[in-house]
């Protein structure tokens, strides 16, 4: 990073005397003030102050001066008088034309600045022995090259082209004892030569900025100070913060940036009316209106480098890697090719070597953007890697790592070995590193006829060399084969060099090994990264087989780890394993497809063993594709793949989920259904294959003027695929109730494309059972996954694609699915780099508009949590609220019954207004009841349904409101008298008022009545949240409110009761406790579910929400029939056919209320 000095002054020191200061603005003429001197201190240098001849003009000295504080001095020269009076005391005199901060040296084209001692930084950009010797003193600076590696040479880390380059060897680098202990270089200017030095002594730094890099602010703008993020700027109108001139500095790049337009510029209002003001050519005080303003403000649109992604792709058909750089303004040089280091370790001669990018796509928008650039590659392969700054600061940016190649002829080996008495074969003492590289490489290479490359130095002490080599064999032979005549070779051709171990860095080799029954298992060739089950297969108890993985990586090579479970020999394999196991091991013919996809069908439990199968016949398939030379391909290969996929997304999710976490056989199953599908021969044209859980389209945009999809969602026939033609964007679609998703290929892409021989494949998966992930977000819906064979991943432009979702409650998320593949294996994961959410489309709540730059599976990510919490505890809520339920028409039936029975007490306001209450929880509970037992379909009777149900729930919490509003009035507002028709009035407001919501929501949005969220009718969207929670919300903080002012009002003051005061305490407790449930209280356990993210609380809410909302009824009986002692008398005498004389437990549940 470079050095960054900060030059800002205190301030310019104006010492004006304004009481004689004289403003004779109406005088025909200018009167000329005259020429006076101020003298240096300790000179006989003078600067001369000459006045130009315009009236309130600010003038500078000849040459300019500054005061002590190196605050740039001035004076006013109005109406013939100097202000100030007395002439300023000069300290230092500065260039008139300086275009560099105070404390830099200036060059014809750099800012220089010389630090003070100190331990070397990379932030600073140094210079050579070239800088002239006059910014230098004696002694030794820091130059800008250090080693990246213990072993490695030094490399120049100044910022460009040459950044990560190894320093020249013709620049002769003293080798002593102590070189490899010290990774930096220091420059001698006496001795003129360079030296090698501990990082942390203390030496000058020489920073350079060429002025040209200065200035990286706007249009229209200019940097406030050498490598700034703040800016000077020309506006028309008013700013907040004026622009001010502390310094020369100041002075000159605002006289340049103002040209010849006079603008307004901060500074102290010395004269009435009149403010400051510059241009080119003057700097004055004017009180004339001024059309522009120079104004200081921080750099806009810079996006903090902590934003930034960089993402590297190796596209192995074509072998060519690519980086994207997303937000790249946050970056320094806003990420041009020069600032873009990448490196590789497959370059022959060296531990790393930059490669240089060449960017070949960029997109900017107001929401995102991001650059593409294709980066060099060398011909063998290796790992890849990239790194950038950021803008303002030394933050380093770092890309994922991937393995590359041009050539891959053969295969890779690992091999470390150790050389002792290196000191004997090589002149340790003269000779730089790079000669031991090249006398490796040479006798190795010629002995194995092999390209050997050195990837690491471990220890070089003069004595031991202890190093990694990757051999490149340059024809393909079977690995394990291959390996150990190379090994043979090595053991008898290096017998004084001791091999510490020899590995093939991409597979672990074929091993056998032997359970503690002794049964004999062989674990197969596998790559690194993956899990291998034995043969033949040894099951544990728990019905999983046997399985290890694949360690290591591809710089230190494949090691199998430890074998994971034991066996079980009692346990078989079932029918449908072995019938699996057998078929791959078949010629596949669409009969296969069909017992395939019959065994799935008949078994949605499938085993993981099951799934395995599945996925080796999915990949036996398009390996055989990928090998082909000519036909062969099955007559309905698309549709046979699609039959086996639309099978598999109705296994059980646990299932699927097992498969994944211990073999991530998921993965491998949409990475083959991907390249089977995309390589399958259908017709040009338009080809749709549609099953119930996937869907297929295809399409050459060119023939069949098709570019993009729609999908609809029709109750009655299922889903619906649709094409959108090239001319058509989402404007040409259908919005309403049934629309999922839609998205097209914008034609500025199609135009990139010179082949008209282009396939446009899009598969649609209807759920995402096959997206095993444990990111917190998963799909709202569908999952898309769009390809066109032959050209990549990277687009020219962005694609726009339109989800459905109702879920409101959580801004979402544009994710894709990142997997592994052969040279980069790792678990799927849903990412969001790369999608870019551009908020609802046209103001319709229930559709989102994504953006993506690459080409995979794409879904819109809701927030998963309660979708967790739900499957993960359905069954335990589901048993609760029976329960519940159970309880809670007891309850009701007792309160009706004892209302038939004892005509006295139905006949009171009380309990009128208590029987309406249970009407309402009881129809709440038996729509509910048979939703569970028998969901409507059709899509008018839903709608029918959707909207009594809506009417059901709004009346109950209407009946809640109003027992919340005559229990305030009996305990708060004690002596307030209630009208006798009161119990009519709450039958018209608790029956009348759920209309109006339902009556609202079928005006505005007829269609909004749905199944998609919640498998019942219920509103969507916008009219959920207006016509159905915001009415129940207002209600539930009304009683919630009515609640605590009861309970604080019967805690603080006599209440009336019966009976001794000792129970009291007794009688407020269970007032709080039929309080609680009846006023919708436990709604709050909801809300605070939503607010708290943390999933083992929510939990906890959700389940006490369940267990106190779903007894209602039941609460209501006991408190009103057997906690009363009326209805409980009456019972008793109705019972026993006698007098009881009894005290009440509490008349506050009495019929009253």
């Amino acid at each position: 990073m470079r050095q960054i000095s900060s030059v800002k002054g205190v301030g310019v020191l104006f010492v004006f005397q304004l009481t004689n200061l004289v403003i004779l603005s109406n005088e025909d003429h200018v009167k000329i003030c005259p020429d006076e001197f101020s003298t240096l201190p300790n000179s006989s240098q003078k600067v001369l102050w000459q006045a130009a001849g315009t009236d309130h003009e600010i003038i500078l000295s000849d040459p300019p001066c500054t005061d002590e504080l190196g605050n740039l001095m001035i004076r006013v020269c109005s109406n013939g008088t100097w202000t100030p009076k007395n002439r300023p005391s000069c300290i230092k005199t500065v260039d008139a034309t300086r275009k560099c901060p105070g404390n830099f040296q200036e060059s014809e084209n750099s800012c220089i600045f010389v630090t003070e001692p100190q331990q070397w930084k990379e932030n600073c950009e140094s210079i050579a022995a070239s800088t002239p010797s006059s910014i230098l003193e004696n002694g030794t600076v820091w130059l800008p090259f250090r080693k990246s590696s213990k072993y490695g040479p030094f490399e120049s880390v100044k910022r460009g082209e040459s950044f990560g380059t190894p320093l020249d060897n013709n620049l002769k680098v003293p080798m002593k004892y102590d070189t490899f202990q010290k990774n930096c270089l220091a420059f001698n200017t006496m001795t003129g030569a360079m030296e090698v030095e501990d990082c942390s002594n203390l030496h000058n730094h020489v920073c350079e900025f060429a002025k040209n890099e200065i200035y990286k602010c706007p249009r229209d703008c200019v940097n406030a100070a050498i490598n700034s993020n703040h800016c000077y700027c020309k506006l028309k109108g008013q700013c907040e913060h004026l622009a001010e001139i502390r310094s020369i500095f100041d002075k000159n790049i605002l006289s340049d940036l103002a040209g010849n337009d006079l603008c307004s510029v901060g500074g102290p209002q010395l004269i009435d009316g009149y403010t400051p003001a510059i241009s080119e050519h003057t700097w004055l005080y004017t009180n004339k209106p001024i059309e522009f303003t120079l104004c200081y403000s921080e750099l806009l649109q810079v996006r903090d480098a902590e934003n930034v992604h960089m993402l590297l792709n190796f596209d192995e058909k074509k072998r060519r890697l690519f980086l994207v750089v997303y937000n790249p303004n946050g970056l320094f040089d806003d990420a041009d090719e020069d600032s873009i280091y990448c490196f590789t370790d497959a370059a022959p001669f060296d531990l790393r070597k930059r490669m240089y990018v060449k960017q070949i796509n960029e997109q900017n928008s107001t929401k995102s953007s991001y650059k593409v650039y294709e980066v060099d590659m060398v011909q063998h392969i290796g790992q890849y890697w990239c790194q950038a700054y950021g803008k303002f600061d030394a933050d380093e940016v770092h890309s994922n790592q991937v393995i590359g190649y041009t050539k891959k002829p053969g295969n890779e080996y690992a091999l470390r070995i150790i050389i002792d008495r290196v000191c004997m074969i090589f002149n340790c003492t003269d000779e730089p590193l790079s000669s031991y590289q090249n006398s490796i490489h040479a006798n190795l290479s010629s002995t194995f006829n092999t390209e050997v490359r050195l990837m690491e130095i471990f220890t070089f002490d003069y004595h031991i060399l202890d190093v990694l080599i990757h051999i490149s064999t340059p024809h393909k032979k079977p690995v394990y084969q291959e390996y150990y005549t190379l090994r043979k070779k090595l053991q008898s051709s290096l017998k004084e060099i001791e091999i510490v171990y020899f590995k093939s860095s991409e597979f672990c080799l074929p091993e056998l090994s032997y359970s503690e029954t002794g049964r004999q298992m062989s674990w197969p060739l596998t790559p690194i990264g993956q899990n291998a089950i034995s043969e033949p297969f040894c099951l544990q108890d728990n019905g999983l087989p046997l399985f290890r993985l694949c360690e290591g990586n591809f710089m230190f090579g494949a090691d199998w780890s430890n074998i994971v479970g034991d066996c079980d020999d009692g346990l078989e394999l079932p029918e449908s394993v072995k019938d699996l196991q057998s078929m791959t091991n078949e010629t596949i013919t669409n009969s296969t497809f069909h017992r395939v996809t019959s065994i799935i069908n008949h078994e949605p439990d499938l085993p993981v063993l099951s799934i395995y199968y599945i996925a080796k016949m999915l990949e036996t398939i398009f390996l055989r594709h990928e090998n082909a030379t000519s036909g062969g391909s099955i007559p309905d290969e698309a549709g046979g793949t699609l039959n086996i996929t639309d099978s598999l997304m109705n296994v059980d999710r646990k299932s699927l989920a097992k498969a994944q976490d211990f073999l991530n056989i998921t993965d491998g199953i949409l990475d083959s259904i991907n390249e089977i599908l995309s390589t399958a021969k259908v017709d040009p044209n338009v080809v749709v294959i549609q099953r119930e859980n996937v869907a297929l389209h295809s399409t050459n945009p060119f023939l069949s003027n098709v570019s993009g999809v729609i999908v609809y969602s029709n109750n009655e026939k299922g889903i619906t695929i649709k094409s959108l033609r090239r001319n058509e964007t989402f404007d040409a679609v259908e919005y309403d109730k049934n629309l999922l998703l839609a998205y097209y290929v914008p034609e500025e892409i199609l135009g990139h494309f010179k082949d008209d021989n282009l396939t446009i494949i899009t598969t649609v998966f209807f759920n995402d059972r096959l997206f095993v992930s444990n990111y917190t977000k998963k799909p709202a819906g569908i999952v898309l996954s769009i390809t066109i064979p032959g050209h990549g991943i990277y687009l020219p432009s962005t694609i726009p694609i339109l989800f459905r979702s109702i879920e409101g409650d959580d801004i979402p998320e544009c994710g894709f699915w990142d997997y592994g593949k052969k040279l980069a294996r790792k678990k799927g994961r849903w990412s969001t780099i790369g999608g870019d959410y551009m908020g609802h489309f046209e103001n319709k709540s229930s559709f989102h508009l994504c953006s993506y730059s690459h080409l995979t599976h794409f879904a819109l990510l809701i927030l998963e949590s309660e979708r967790a919490i739900k499957e993960n505890n359905d069954n335990v809520l589901s048993i609760i609220t029976y329960i519940g339920d159970f309880f809670s028409v007891c309850g009701i039936f007792g309160i009706f019954l004892t209302a038939i029975v004892y005509k006295k007490w139905r006949q009171k306001p009380g309990t009128i207004i208590l029987l309406n209450l249970s009407v309402a929880l009881v129809l709440e509970i038996i729509l509910m009841q048979i939703i569970e037992m028998s969901p409507i379909i059709v899509s008018t009777g839903c709608e029918i349904f959707g909207k009594i149900i809506h009417y059901v729930v709004v009346s109950k919490f209407s009946w809640m409101l109003i027992y919340s509003f005559l229990q305030y009035m009996r305990f708060v507002k004690v002596f307030t008298i209630l009208p006798d028709n009161i119990a009519w009035l709450s039958v018209i407001f608790g029956w009348g008022f759920g209309i109006i919501p339902v009556v609202i929501v079928v005006a505005v949005d007829p269609y909004s009545y749905t199944m998609e969220k919640y498998n019942f009718c219920y509103p969507a969207g916008l009219s959920l949240y207006l016509g159905f929670f915001m009415p129940i919300f207002i209600i539930i903080f009304i009683n919630t409110f009515v609640f605590f002012a009861i309970m604080r009002q019967v805690t603080s003051k006599t209440v009336e009761s019966h009976g001794n005061k000792d129970n009291i305490h007794k009688l407020q407790i269970q007032l709080a406790a039929l309080l609680f449930f009846i006023l919708g209280v436990p709604w709050l356990f909801v809300i605070f579910s939503k607010a708290i993210p943390i999933t083992w609380i929510q939990t906890c809410l959700i389940y006490l929400f369940c267990i106190t909302t779903n007894i209602q009824g039941f609460i209501l009986f006991i408190f009103y029939v057997v906690f009363n002692g009326e209805t409980r008398n009456f019972w008793l005498k109705y019972f026993t056919k006698r007098e009881i004389v009894h005290i009440s437990v509490s008349t506050k549940t009495s019929s009253r209320f």
